[in-house]
């Protein structure tokens, strides 16, 4: 099988949103980011994700029974409960594929000074206090989601978000919460190179990625192989 990558549409450049260029500055001067949070969609139980980055590209996610890995050179997912892993070549758009889920997409600056630039309606509300903290509110819409971002008057880095997603006629909300924000520690050495425990068998896909529409159809019609086209837009939730 043949997997194209294409279909990518872009807004247009937009500076950051201006209540959020305290958070987006901060991530990109950060060295290192450690950060453990909860993902709770109401109703639902609550997820613990565990994320280290370090400039300029590598990458730890924890969550569940799921271990990503970027190197700098390869990004391996690894599922602890069936002890299996699957490998891809890293580039500068793999690793931040790895941040599109609604949770990963707040710390996406840390590699992407743009990462909110297709952000709409944001607006900044009023300050609270939470835990202890006094954090200041912004609103902002991404596609179909729409969030409401506590930033710390600290640091002006996120510490929860409210996110409230369209989704079949209802409307799903999920609460993310961090625990832990660390900019600049220390971050082991050997913590973003994955070692494949005892018993782990490797999967192995036959897809390609392209990028090219016409080179893609060429290769398919050369190799007799299917063509699966994957859409992606900007305003995607």
């Amino acid at each position: 099988m043949i997997a194209l990558a294409g279909g990518v549409v872009s807004a247009l450049a937009f500076a950051p949103p201006k209540p959020l260029e305290g958070h987006v500055e901060a991530l990109q001067r950060a060295k290192t980011l450690n950060v453990e949070y909860t993902v709770t969609m109401v109703g639902g139980a609550p997820r613990t994700v565990r994320l280290s980055l370090q400039k300029p590209n590598l990458l730890r996610m924890e969550s569940g029974n799921e271990v990503v890995t970027a190197d700098g050179t390869t990004i391996v997912t690894f599922d602890k409960a069936s002890n299996q892993f699957s490998k891809m070549d890293q580039s500068a758009e793999s690793l931040l594929g790895l941040f599109e889920d609604t949770d990963m997409r707040f710390w996406r600056p840390f590699f992407d000074a743009k990462a909110f630039d297709s952000m709409t309606d944001v607006a900044k509300g009023s300050n609270v206090e939470r835990a202890g903290r006094r954090l200041s509110t912004v609103t902002g819409k991404m596609g179909m989601s729409s969030s409401t971002m506590y930033l710390d008057s600290r640091d002006e880095v996120l510490r929860q978000a409210e996110v409230s997603q369209q989704m079949g006629g209802t409307t799903a909300r999920t609460v993310i919460n961090a625990t832990k924000v660390e900019m600049n520690g220390e971050v082991a050495s050997d913590l973003f190179a994955f070692k494949a425990p005892a018993g782990a068998t490797e999967v192995t896909f036959s897809a390609k990625w392209l990028y090219d529409f016409e080179a893609a159809k060429m290769l398919a019609k050369q190799t007799g192989r299917l063509l699966m086209v994957d859409f992606m837009a900007d305003w995607c939730g």
